[in-house]
């Protein structure tokens, strides 16, 4: 019986399963017969929690070409007795209405619905989820489905756009660049994208993105010579997500680049040939190169030449002036524009006439050159060897004297003409000329040698070498002398030597010999040096009376009897305290010295003196002692202020600063006058003030002012006077800056910044400091906390690097409501950029913007 009831029960499961067409999956069917098995044959029904399943998360939905791709996130943990799917909904027309039309149905893992051949236009969809969980229940009662669905999503869009008409290309201008045009962009679309491939079937990249309102765009990242396939699509940006809706492609325009231009293009002549060549890749078909006479006016066809070609010869060209152009040639037309270069054919100059005019002169006369020449170049043969270039002359000459020639020797001339890289052929050759045989001077003398005889005679000898000389003469130089001085008469020819007797004991000194004729004189020999000895000299006297005076706690002056005729120096001996050596302080003093004085010493100490003379024999006895105690240190006075300016930040206010030089100081003491009154006292301030702020002074008056300081010790000397005029109670300042330029004008007088403004989040942005100032501002730099602080009077504004909120008057503000994203930057090479028009209003200006200049114009006090 038992086994009967099982067979009953797999026969009912069997006919429902058969019964719901086999919806049910063949897993699903066997965990059903198996729980069904297991519950007893009249015991309860098992339950199953029907709460509804969550909404389908981040649902987004974006168009690609006429097809929408809806896609959403999920998550589910599916069951032997659930299952999930999701409804996709599209709000459109049914029957005459607008509704909402289920549109696809996915069963779970699937999260994503792909619509194809939507029309153009916004397409509104909504997602949800739907659980069926089967409920069991005693035999031979059969499961119960439960079908929940979740509420719809927020409903989301799609725009299908229409695809632009094809792309049509051009050659931008004269250059390598490609522009691109286009028509019938979707009034929907925000963007447009260009696609670009280099074979025709292969997918194409985006190259560039840009506004909708754009019908056009200039490729400029293209490769010479190349062919070039582009197509333009519409893009709008998503609102629900970041997704963009894209159109299809538009059909494909193509075009073929250029080659690149020839660089390094040279053309010149030589006599009647020109010579043109060029660098180039090898990237085209051909080159064509056009040339004529600037007299011939008619065009001309170009030679055309193959793409391995780099240069190319026109021989037996007419005289006169030439124009050259050229150009690559390829699939997509001539390279861009290069420039036309210019070539002068220069007729052959007469030959020279030539005159001998010495043993090393020739000299040349010639008719004038092709009128088209700027210069002339001289050439000579030497012994009927080739010619060389010797010397260039300016075309207007007709003259030249060679005097490089050398004596008995046979010269030829020939001319060019030249203009710049142009170069006539050579002239005919001149007669050959032969210059006359000179005197030669005579052979160096050698082996110089020089001898001190005495402390006052030095004998020299040497080797005569010359059979044609008429004299010798001897030089020398003293000492570290850089010149050597005849010192010798004009010696009898064949002399080998000479005794020098004008020299001086213990003296350097150096010689050299020449040889003299009619020719002139020959080399110096070598050089001999020599130091004579010195002369003998006794010990100088001691000297005696010293005296030792304490000028000051840290200075001694010492004076003495000078009882020597023959000192060098004199050299001071000094004991400390109670040492018992005494050691020279002083350098050697110079012969005649009665006394010195000794400084840096210590205050409240004992010193103890003598005195030596000295020569080269040595010291002198010691003088007699002579002793002081220097007195205690004074308070001294402070050094005096320096650098003192004043500067009226406004009409009420002036602020003066100064360089404070003293380290003693207990303070500052302050004086003004106007123009017709007395100096008087304004302020005292304390120890290391450098600076205060007048605010007692009134509109359009001159005042002058100057600072001291002060201690127990006395008062330093006044500062320098700074005079100050406070502006009147409204001056009108205007300041015109323009984006990316340096040069800017306050009041119409020219300045210059060190950086020039920028535009950045649409806000311009520069060196503040040339602003706040002009009105009257001044600027301070925090590094540490790297904040700007400007302060104009009582009032004060500050500025943080990178936050987008000011302190005005203590209170925090935005820098601009309608942009949170302005705000102070640092940029290269660390100048701090802050937007001009929050610290122009703050200060009470007015800011103008001309978009066609792109000048700001800021007006103090604001109209």
């Amino acid at each position: 019986m038992h086994s009967a009831a099982m067979r009953n029960r797999w026969s009912n499961l069997n006919r429902q399963y058969e019964c719901q067409g086999g919806a049910m999956s063949r897993r699903l069917f066997v965990a059903l017969v198996i729980l069904t098995m297991c519950v007893p044959l009249f015991g309860p029904a098992a339950q199953v929690d029907a709460a509804a399943p969550s909404i389908p998360a981040k649902v987004e939905a974006h168009s690609i070409g006429s097809s929408v791709v809806v896609d959403w996130e999920y998550t589910y943990t599916p069951s032997p007795i659930g299952s999930l799917k999701f409804e996709a909904q599209e709000y459109k027309v049914s029957g005459m209405i607008l509704t909402w039309v289920l549109v696809g149905t996915l069963t779970y893992p699937t999260k994503s619905l792909t619509l194809d051949g939507l029309a153009a236009g916004q397409h509104k969809f909504r997602v949800r989820a739907v659980e069926t969980i089967i409920t069991v229940r005693p035999f031979p009662l059969g499961p119960v489905t439960t079908v929940t669905p979740s509420a719809y999503s927020a409903e989301v869009s799609a725009w299908v756009l229409a695809a632009p008409t094809s792309a049509t290309l051009q050659r931008a201008g004269t250059t390598m660049g490609i522009r691109v045009l286009w028509a019938g962009l979707d009034p929907a679309a925000t963007h447009y994208q260009v696609l670009r491939s280099v074979i025709a079937l292969m997918k194409a990249a985006v190259i560039h993105e840009g506004p909708h309102t754009d019908s056009s765009w200039v490729d400029n990242d293209v490769d010479p010579n190349k062919k070039y396939y582009y197509y333009v699509r519409a893009v709008k940006a998503g609102t629900e997500s970041t997704d963009k809706d894209l159109s299809s492609l538009s059909s494909a325009g193509s075009i073929t680049t250029p080659p690149e231009a020839p660089t390094h293009q040279v053309a010149h002549s030589s006599g009647r040939t020109i010579t043109i060549s060029w660098v180039h890749s090898g990237s085209c078909t051909q080159f064509h190169v056009w040339s004529k006479p600037v007299s011939v006016v008619e065009p001309v066809m170009p030679a055309i030449l193959p793409s391995t070609q780099r240069s190319y010869t026109i021989p037996n060209a007419d005289y006169g002036r030439w124009m050259v152009d050229m150009a690559a040639w390829g699939d997509g037309g001539y390279s861009p524009d290069t420039p036309q270069l210019d070539v002068w054919v220069l007729t052959t100059p007469s030959a020279p006439l030539v005159v001998v005019g010495s043993s090393n002169t020739v000299n040349l006369t010639w008719g004038a050159p092709d009128a088209n020449a700027t210069t002339v170049h001289i050439l000579r043969s030497v012994s009927a060897g080739p010619f060389a270039d010797i010397h260039t002359v300016a075309s207007s000459v007709t003259s030249y004297a060679d005097t490089t020639c050398l004596p008995g020797t046979t010269y030829a001339y020939k001319l060019q003409a030249v203009r710049d890289d142009d170069v006539s052929e050579l002239s005919p050759a001149s007669s050959s000329v032969t210059t006359p045989v000179a005197l030669a001077a005579p052979a160096t003398p050698t082996g110089l040698t020089a001898v001190a005889q005495s402390p006052t005679a030095v004998g020299l000898t040497w080797t005569d070498n010359a059979s044609n000389e008429a004299s010798y003469q001897v030089y020398r130089k003293d000492g570290a002398a850089v010149s050597f001085n005849q010192v010798s008469p004009d010696l009898a020819a064949g002399t080998t030597a000479w005794q020098d007797t004008s020299v001086v004991a213990s003296f350097l000194y150096t010689y050299t010999v020449k040889a003299r004729n009619a020719a002139g004189d020959s080399d110096a020999s070598n050089e001999a040096a020599v130091t004579t000895p010195a002369a003998p000299v006794p010990v100088p006297v001691a000297p005696t009376g010293l005296t030792a005076a304490a000028q000051s706690s840290t200075v001694v002056n010492l004076a003495w009897t000078d009882n020597a005729n023959d000192e060098t120096s004199y050299r001071v001996f000094r004991r400390d305290g109670g040492a018992v050596t005494a050691v020279q302080v002083s350098l050697d003093l110079p012969a005649g010295t009665v006394s010195w004085q000794d400084n840096g010493l210590a205050a409240s100490s004992l010193y103890t003196y003598s005195v030596r003379a000295h020569n080269a024999a040595g010291d002198s006895g010691a003088s007699n002692e002579a002793q002081v105690t220097t007195p205690a240190d004074p308070v001294a006075a402070p050094l005096p202020p320096t650098s003192l300016m004043g500067v009226a930040g406004t009409p009420r206010s002036v602020e003066v600063n100064w360089n404070d030089n003293s380290s003693n100081e207990e303070g500052f003491r302050i004086e003004r006058h106007t123009a017709t009154g007395a100096w008087t006292q304004i302020k005292t301030l304390g120890a290391d003030a450098i600076k205060w702020m007048d605010e007692t002074v009134s509109p359009a008056t001159v005042y002058t002012y100057r600072v001291k300081a002060y201690n127990v010790g006395g008062d330093s000397a006044w500062s320098n006077e700074a005079s100050v005029t406070t502006p009147s109670d409204v001056q009108t300042v205007v300041i015109k800056l323009i984006i990316d330029k340096k040069n800017y004008t306050i009041n119409g007088i020219a300045m210059t910044m060190d950086v020039a403004p920028v535009i950045l989040e649409s806000r311009t942005l520069g060196p503040v400091r040339y602003i706040a100032e002009a009105l009257g501002a001044d600027v301070a730099w925090d590094p540490v906390a790297h904040k700007v602080t400007l302060t104009r009077g009582s009032e004060v504004i500050e500025l943080w690097i990178g936050k987008n909120t000011a302190r005005v008057g203590g209170a925090y503000v935005l820098i601009d409501p309608e942009n949170p994203d302005v705000k102070p930057v640092i940029l290269p090479p660390g100048r701090t950029m802050l937007p001009f028009r929050f610290i122009a209003e703050q200060l009470g200006a007015s800011v103008g913007w001309d978009p066609v200049k792109r000048e700001v114009t800021i007006t103090y006090p604001a109209p």
